[in-house]
C-alpha cells in the first residue's frame, strides 16, 4: 500500500528525532506549516509556499525523488521544477508589459492631442473690459511653451512653464490687445482683451 505524503512527511521527521519546532526552525517555515503538511492539508497553503517547502524537505533529507501529493484527486507531480517556477514567473510578466505598454499608449495619445489642439492662452491680469485708471498696465498670463506668442504682432517672450508679463501703455479710451498663440504645425488660437483708460 502506497504511503501518504503527509505520513511520510511525519516519518521523515520522527526519524531524526527532530521535534516539529526543531525542524521549523531548520527549514526556516512555521510551526504551524508543518502540522499542516503532516495533517495532509495541503490546500490550505498557497501552491507558490507549498513548493517551496517541499523542496526544502527534499533538500534537508537529501531525498532522490520529488515529493508527489496524490490526495483526493490532486496531483502535483514535480511540483517545484524550475519549469514550473518559470510558468508562475512568465505569468506576471505578461500583465507588467501589458501595464507598461498601456500607460506608454495613453502618454503617446496625449501628446499627439496636446499637438494637434490650438495652442492654449490664459490672461490671469487684467480682466476683459476692466477700466484702468493707471495709463500703464501689466498683462500676465499663461501660454502653451511649445507656441509662438504675439500681442498686438509683437512677439512676447514667456519662462519655460509660459507664464508673461507685458508692460502696456494705454491711450484714452478703448484699448484692445490681440493675443495670438501658434504651434508646430500652424494651429492658432486668438483672444481679445479689452482694456478702457480714461
Amino acid at each position: 500500500m502506497e504511503k501518504k505524503l503527509n505520513e511520510y512527511l511525519k516519518e521523515l521527521r520522527e526519524n531524526v528525532n527532530l521535534s516539529k519546532e526543531e525542524l521549523a526552525k531548520v527549514l526556516k517555515i512555521t510551526i504551524s506549516q508543518i502540522e499542516i503538511l503532516e495533517k495532509g492539508e495541503f490546500n490550505k497553503l498557497p501552491p507558490f509556499v507549498l513548493r517551496q517547502i517541499l523542496k526544502k524537505y527534499k533538500d534537508f533529507f537529501r531525498l532522490k525523488e520529488d515529493l508527489v501529493i496524490k490526495e483526493e484527486n490532486i496531483n502535483f507531480a514535480n511540483f517545484y521544477r524550475e519549469k514550473s517556477l518559470t510558468k508562475e514567473k512568465n505569468k506576471f510578466e505578461l500583465p507588467i508589459v501589458l501595464i507598461i505598454f498601456f500607460c506608454f499608449l495613453v502618454f503617446a495619445l496625449y501628446q499627439i492631442f496636446v499637438l494637434i489642439m490650438p495652442p492654449k492662452i490664459k490672461i490671469i491680469f487684467p480682466t476683459n473690459n476692466i477700466i484702468s485708471s493707471s495709463k500703464i498696465i501689466k498683462i500676465k498670463g499663461y501660454v502653451d511653451p511649445r507656441s509662438k506668442f504675439f500681442i498686438n504682432g509683437e512677439i512676447v517672450i514667456y519662462d519655460e512653464n509660459g507664464y508673461f508679463e507685458k508692460e502696456a501703455i494705454l491711450k484714452k479710451g478703448e484699448n484692445k490687445f490681440i493675443f495670438e498663440a501658434e504651434n508646430y504645425f500652424g494651429l492658432k488660437n486668438t483672444k481679445i482683451l479689452t482694456i478702457y483708460y480714461y
